[in-house]
């Protein structure tokens, strides 16, 4: 009878060599998928957590948990509380902008009275808040054509000039930007404060008047002409021709005879080894005790046959991959120095010597 050698790490070698043969042949690719029903679970838990928060006086914290469940599951409800906590923030303009957008909002069939009434007090709120919104106009005098202005550091449209501009109560910095001159305010808005702006535009640098050309003397004060003979000039010493570009290495044969090798190798020890491992189970229940009875000596043959073959194809793949990624890497190198490479097998796997 025949004995099959089967060692408990056996799984775990296989699984080792199909992870190499992944990362060398393919890369991970992930598809995810968003789940509505886990999403409003977690807009849920958000949702107590925010109000905990709150009630512990961890503002901030509190407003990063309303954030992330309103982006979750925008409700009505969401939407009310989260504009709450950015009028407790001093940000009006945002929260105003999200309570007017919630009456927008579609009514699902299974909306409950609380949404209801969150839209209702949505809308006393939003006109509240409308009221309290400071606004500036900012205009520029003169007009500067070619000039750019800039409110908190982010650029205007040219439309919104001389028109009233929404903003948060508190200091704001607003800036006239013409080539390298700059004019900037600081202003500080209170509630409800409507404030004009004017920037004055920098005058323009005149342009350097062209220096004055030297006059010619007249003629009577002008020196004799005189002829004096002047040595010759030694003559120029001839120029060097440039130095040509060292040639460039044409990719050697090997590059891709190496790629499509290796390629074949790890393609024959995956599919070796594959039908390798379906038939482990065949011989767990059908050898006992790691012996086999006669029926099972060609499947304990075969198996063993596939086993040798992946384990030798695989590392020889590979080997055939790393030599011609070398190979081609060096070969793009200008240097015209000769390159020598050898492949030589070390009882362990494949090895290149030679000298770049």
């Amino acid at each position: 009878m025949q004995t099959m050698t089967m060692r408990s790490n056996d799984r775990i070698r296989w699984a080792g060599c199909f992870l190499f043969v992944a990362s060398v042949v393919a890369a991970p690719a992930s598809v995810y998928a968003g789940d509505p029903a886990a999403d409003r679970d977690e807009a849920k838990r958000l949702y107590v957590e925010a109000k905990r928060l709150r009630t512990q006086g961890k503002r901030a914290e509190a407003l990063e948990r309303f954030r992330r469940a309103h982006e979750l599951a925008p409700t009505p409800v969401l939407r009310l509380e989260l504009a709450r906590m950015l009028e407790g923030e001093h940000k009006l303009v945002e929260a105003h902008r999200l309570l007017a957008s919630i009456e927008a909002m579609p009514v699902s069939p299974t909306e409950t009275q609380k949404g209801k009434d969150a839209r209702a007090e949505a809308r006393a709120l939003a006109a509240a808040i409308g009221a309290r919104i400071p606004k500036v106009t900012i205009t520029a005098l003169p007009s500067a054509p070619g000039a750019q202005i800039l409110l908190d550091g982010a650029p205007l449209p040219s439309d919104t000039l001389g028109a009233e501009i929404p903003l948060d109560p508190g200091e704001h910095r607003v800036s006239l930007v013409r080539g390298d001159a700059t004019v900037e305010k600081t202003i500080t808005l209170a509630e409800g404060e409507r404030l004009p702006v004017e920037l004055r535009a920098p005058e323009p640098e005149p342009e350097p008047a062209p220096a004055p050309s030297a006059s010619t003397p007249p003629a009577s004060a002008l020196p004799p002409f005189t002829t004096t003979p002047t040595a010759a000039a030694p003559p120029l010493a001839p120029r060097p021709a440039p130095a040509e570009p060292p040639p460039r290495r044409a990719l050697t044969p090997w590059v891709p005879v190496s790629f499509a090798a290796g390629g074949l190798a790890l393609a024959a020890g995956l599919v070796t080894g594959g039908l390798a491992m379906s038939q482990v189970d065949r011989l767990e229940r059908g050898c006992p005790g790691s012996e086999c009875p006669p029926p099972y000596h060609d499947l304990l043959a075969a198996h063993q046959a596939l086993t040798t073959t992946s384990s030798v194809t695989i590392p020889v793949g590979a080997a055939l991959l790393a030599a011609g990624a070398v190979t081609w890497v060096v070969t793009k190198n200008r240097s015209a120095s000769p390159i020598t490479a050898t492949l030589r097998w070390t009882g362990a796997g494949l090895a290149v010597d030679g000298a770049w």
